[in-house]
């Protein structure tokens, strides 16, 4: 017998929090821990957060660069392996992967706003857009042991691949997975 509803998604931890007694609530059709249990202590100083349930969005072709001048201002576009934050959502991160390839990574649910702003833009660059919320896993470690960690499970060289502000395609652990550098000490890891 199913334990959750028909159409709930999980996260990648799922099972693990069950096995340690926590009650999924459904939030925004995820079944996630209740709010202030979703991270956790891994050491001394290092937390792992599960936000795979952050919508993510995937920009392909050669007019992402209109689509990213119009979602981040004229100054503030980031050049391919740079992060911005999107002008009216400074939450929401736009990951430019290559000149024709970016990921938008929103702090929550999908955005009805966010979405129909790049529908009108991509249809209008004739960029090719898809919800990658559901097919790539995220996780953020936050503290100083963040990028020791995450060495350790990379073969990049995080010291000169992956500054401050920035984001990088790689493997992690053998898998495809991609690393955004936010500035401070919180790291995020997408795997897919």
């Amino acid at each position: 017998m199913r334990s959750h509803r028909c159409g709930s998604y999980r996260s990648p931890l799922h099972h693990w929090w069950l096995a340690r007694g926590v009650g999924l609530v459904e939030r925004d059709g995820w079944l996630r821990p209740p709010p202030g249990a979703e991270s956790v202590l891994l050491g001394d100083e290092l937390t792992l957060t599960d936000v795979s349930h952050c919508a993510k969005t995937r920009l392909i072709g050669t007019g992402v660069a209109e689509v990213t001048t119009a979602l981040v201002g004229h100054s503030g576009v980031p050049d391919p392996g740079r992060i911005a934050s999107l002008a009216t959502s400074p939450s929401t991160l736009l990951c430019r992967l290559r000149a024709d390839h970016a990921l938008i990574l929103s702090a929550g649910a999908s955005d009805p706003v966010l979405d129909d702003r790049l529908t009108q833009l991509t249809v209008a660059a004739r960029v090719s857009r898809w919800d990658a919320t559901t097919a790539l896993a995220c996780f953020e470690l936050h503290g100083r042991r963040a990028l020791e960690v995450l060495a350790c499970l990379t073969a990049l060289d995080l010291s000169t691949a992956l500054p401050p502000g920035g984001c990088a395609e790689t493997s992690f652990a053998q898998v495809y997975a991609l690393l955004v550098r936010c500035f401070g000490q919180r790291e995020r890891v997408l795997v897919g």
